[in-house]
């Protein structure tokens, strides 16, 4: 074990004060979280924990791996608000970094909407405006999250009337007045060309790109969640069976061009007429999406909109295709991001050389997509259930199979 990769130093063990339990969910890019219960009272938590062996042969990733954990570790430390994750405590040995945080129950914020199966604009207002006043809490303290999406808001409990909880603040930065960051981070769908990863901070017209940000781009990401909940697809998205390994370069490019706050037919950076929604839930997002940062609002004019105050926000059921269409966009977009944090971080160019060599494998007739006849040839001993499951995962297109094409965009 390398004597670098220490964030805070040796402490007791995490066993010292809580009983970890069963594992929850999948496990993350960084780690993986467990039940902990702390033993002086009963008390139940999560406990990320982050294997530190694994990032130490990484060299190329190694500094940034760091500064990650360590950024995270003294942010948490800083933050006390209803509706932010809160850091109980925090453990570390030659081995391991374990993170011991609340336990949200409740689920994700898209998974709470499919499984309740309607929703109302009132309904999405509540929920973001929790989130707003979280990231303005974070803004009035010099943070940026840096890394909004849907995935990154868990709910504490199943109950109705459960706080929603921002998580994930790996890519938070502190910001410092009138200073701008240059590193990329978050996700192409939420964070935009504007923020991100090319960002305009000045007046100058989009064309003109900066490539750095300040905390205005947590604003912009709320913007494109709402876009999402209420439309059901992100205004800036490109095709991946058109564009292939361009898809995101082509995101980046529409973000470029800007949001149009006009309403017409079709599905791009405006306002679909097919999709019914209130002209104050349009005037917010208009306000959210503003190329210019001078322009946009800030979180403490976004909580003085009528819409997100509840009082202009429609009560009406937001259509089922909505529901429907994001739950879809989300898991695909979700997955892709996934393999790609793997691929990227984890995997050498001969492991990923190697994950190619086995597409082609299983591709026994060569037609350049994989059936569930073909993956079942080789795992031979899966149930057809247990097959379904696995098309289910990783199909992105719905057409049955698992295509080359698909491979490429991950990998």
């Amino acid at each position: 074990m390398s004597e670098g990769l220490w964030i805070i130093g040796e402490t007791e063990p995490l066993e010292s004060k809580y009983a970890v339990g069963v594992q929850l969910g999948q496990p993350g890019q960084f780690g993986v979280a467990y039940l902990a219960t702390r033993k002086k009272d009963g008390q139940v938590f999560a406990a990320k924990v982050i294997a530190k062996d694994r990032f130490v042969s990484q060299k190329k990733h190694y500094a940034k791996f760091k500064q990650t954990f360590a950024s995270e570790v003294e942010i948490l430390c800083k933050l006390n608000h209803p509706n932010i994750i809160k850091l109980h405590d925090v453990f570390e040995d030659a081995h391991s970094l374990s993170l011991v945080t609340d336990l949200c129950g409740g689920g994700e914020l898209f998974e709470r909407i499919q499984s309740k199966g309607s929703y109302s604009e009132k309904d999405a207002s509540r929920v973001l405006r929790q989130i707003t006043e979280a990231i303005k809490y974070l803004h009035d303290n010099r943070i940026a999250h840096c890394d909004l999406k849907p995935d990154n808001f868990l709910f504490l409990s199943k109950a109705e009337d459960s706080p929603i909880k921002v998580i994930d603040f790996g890519m938070s930065k502190f910001v410092e007045r009138r200073k701008y960051y240059r590193q990329l981070c978050g996700t192409p769908y939420y964070i935009g060309m504007c923020e991100g990863f090319w960002d305009f901070v000045t007046r100058e017209a989009p064309e003109v790109i900066q490539g750095k940000y300040n905390e205005a781009c947590d604003m912009w990401s709320i913007g494109v969640v709402m876009f999402v909940m209420l439309f059901g697809f992100p205004p800036f998205w490109s095709d991946p069976s058109k564009y292939g390994t361009l898809s995101d370069e082509m995101i980046y490019r529409a973000i470029q061009k800007g949001f149009k706050p006009v309403t017409k037919a079709g599905y791009g950076p405006f306002f679909p007429q097919d999709i019914p929604c209130s002209e104050s839930a349009k005037d917010l997002i208009s306000k959210l999406l503003k190329t210019d940062v001078a322009e946009r609002y800030t979180a403490e004019e976004a909580l003085s909109h009528p819409w997100l105050r509840g009082e202009t926000a429609s009560s009406s059921p937001v259509p089922s295709l909505v529901v429907t269409a994001f739950s879809q966009f989300n898991s695909k977009n979700r997955f892709k991001n996934l393999i790609v944090h793997a691929m990227t971080s984890f995997l050498s160019d001969d492991q990923v050389e190697a994950v190619r060599t086995a597409f082609k494998t299983i591709d026994k007739d060569g037609n350049g997509s994989i059936s569930p006849e073909e993956i079942k040839s080789v795992f031979k001993n899966y149930s057809d259930t247990q097959i379904s499951k696995i098309m289910e995962c990783v199909d992105l297109d719905g057409s049955g199979t698992i295509s080359e094409l698909h491979f490429q965009i991950l990998f």
